[in-house]
């Protein structure tokens, strides 16, 4: 089985995980989605136009973006039945 992971966020912190998803058997980088889409083609991965686009297109998401936004993207993969890795914290309050 090959899961399709899609990363959200392709900053700093997502060029650590693109050559570990793509060295990791039984994982293709299926898409990638950043608010600048030129952050996103860099990856080499399909662009989603959307985080929604990406979350359709994968299995798993890879969260990668800025602290504050981690549980806004994390729940709505979650929604969606898609499998989560978040670089921590989780969120950044409690509320």
């Amino acid at each position: 089985m090959t899961l399709a992971v899609g990363i959200a966020g392709c900053g700093a912190v997502a060029r650590h995980h693109f050559p570990a998803l793509r060295a990791a058997r039984g994982v293709r980088l299926a898409a990638a989605f950043d608010l600048d889409p030129a952050a996103a083609a860099r990856t080499g991965a399909p662009v989603a136009a959307s985080l929604e686009e990406l979350i359709e297109r994968v299995d798993v998401v890879a969260v990668c973006t800025p602290p504050a936004a981690h549980a806004d993207v994390a729940v709505a993969a979650l929604e969606a039945g898609r499998g989560v890795l978040v670089e921590k914290p989780l969120a950044t309050t409690l509320a």
